[in-house]
């Protein structure tokens, strides 16, 4: 059975579904003719002229010509030519000169002719397409309403409330099993997320006490034999379907889709990415996460240079900035641009001697400021320094934690283990400040 549910509205994003971009063509236009001014009247005896000028023509025609001046002893009034019109509604140009007479006072020249004016036609190349359907973007007129509802939600909420939106579940030896959500607020009607991978599928056997398995669920040939394809509407279709089983097994994020280069065939994730080129990548991850988020918000994943999984914790991608942003992140901006992505993951490895999450400069320059995200950032699992140790120092948490959220790392997942300590370390003249929490 297909589902239909109410549109998603988590609080953080409303990420963008239908943007219409106009793309090449641009209407045609033609001028409608106008009549001229009619000529003024003789300040003699004689009678004005009363001929009418030509308006302008479809692309630019004339103004209007004068009348003829009055006749009072047989004197002729001169005859002028308006300037020239345009294709816009725009007047044409003044009378000629006033019309001599022998003996009598001189006619008056004739009157101002009208400019052509303007008609819309059907478009030049009519059969050009004139949507994207794989490239929505943000939509500022959906998104405002919800960041309006979230910022009115935020001003009342404690320090407590707000640093418990940043975590996980609490940390500890026996925590191993409950790793897949975040904590609701009751106090504050606010639901936790509920977190699946999902790049061949929902993964509904994942640990989750809060929720039944919800038995079986589709699963899709692997994303590196899709990318063979270059099908789009495939990759959204098959969006479509994981976002549906999504909401109806009761999740509210898909970990997916994974968007890492392929930088050696022998990755042992490689099955789950495109491939190794950065548009590929990036058109095929917009598909994905268009077809997702109909449902419910897309996290793509692992920025940034996460290629190697041999010791992916301790890692260290070095490279210079070009190679970082037109190889290693190029698809990102892509999704973050053209694909309104709700939400992106820090990766497990260091880049260029720092934490994927702890770099302001990927997390904050790059991808906020360079490209324009709006969404929010959480770590992958047990990613920050020391997070897979449930008995790391207090002193340790405290760096981690302040240095994450100045870097631009919204969730500390799976544990509240570093950011447990969020409440501790914020506050006037404590490393992190209210207003840096508060965005």
């Amino acid at each position: 059975m297909r589902y239909f549910p109410a549109p998603v509205r988590p609080a953080f994003l409303q990420a963008a579904c239908v943007v219409l971009l106009a793309v090449g063509c641009t209407p045609a236009k033609t001028g409608t003719p106008a009549g001229g001014g009619t000529g003024g009247s003789g300040n003699g005896p004689g009678t004005g002229g009363s001929g009418a000028g030509t308006g302008g023509g479809p692309v630019t025609g004339s103004g209007g010509s004068t009348g003829s001046g009055g006749d009072a002893l047989g004197g002729t009034g001169g005859t002028g030519t308006g300037a020239t019109g345009g294709i816009t509604t725009a007047t044409g140009g003044g009378g000629g000169p006033v019309g001599g007479a022998s003996g009598g006072r001189p006619g008056s020249g004739g009157g101002v002719g009208t400019g052509g004016g303007t008609m819309v036609v059907k478009t030049a190349c009519p059969d050009a397409p004139f949507v994207d359907p794989y490239s929505p973007g943000y939509s500022e007129a959906q998104h405002q309403p919800f960041l309006m509802q979230a910022q009115t939600m935020l001003s009342t909420m404690t320090l407590a409330d707000k640093a418990g939106q940043m975590r996980g579940t609490p940390h500890g030896t026996g925590q191993y099993t409950d790793i897949f959500r975040t904590t609701d607020n009751p106090t504050r009607g606010i639901k936790g997320f509920l977190f699946r991978d999902g790049p061949r599928g929902v993964n509904l056997d994942a640990p989750l006490p809060s929720l039944a398995s919800g038995g079986r669920s589709t699963v899709f040939p692997a994303p590196m034999a899709r990318a063979a394809s270059w099908d789009l509407d495939l990759e959204l279709r098959i969006g479509e379907a994981m976002g549906d089983e999504m909401v109806a097994t009761g999740q509210t994020m898909l970990l997916a889709p994974t968007a890492n280069i392929l930088r050696h065939p022998l990755w042992g994730r490689a099955q789950e990415t495109y491939g190794e080129d950065p548009y590929q990548l990036g058109r095929l991850s917009n598909a994905s996460i268009v077809g997702i988020q109909h449902y419910v918000p897309a996290c793509a994943k692992h920025y940034a240079a996460n290629n190697i999984e041999n010791n992916r914790f301790g890692l260290n991608a070095q490279m210079d900035e070009q190679t970082l942003r037109e190889i290693y992140s190029r698809h990102y901006e892509m999704m973050v641009r053209d694909g309104g992505v709700a939400c992106i993951m820090a990766a497990y490895n260091a880049v260029n001697g720092v934490k994927s999450t702890q770099d302001k400069h990927i997390l904050t320059d790059v991808l906020r400021t360079d490209f324009g995200f709006k969404g929010f950032v959480l770590s992958d699992w047990w990613a920050m320094p020391g997070a897979s140790s449930p008995t790391l120092a207090t002193g340790s948490r405290s760096t981690n934690a302040a240095q994450a959220v100045i870097a631009g790392m919204d969730m500390e997942l799976p544990w509240s283990l570093n950011y447990g300590v969020l409440e501790t370390i914020t506050g006037t003249g404590l490393p992190i400040s209210d207003a840096v929490l508060n965005t």
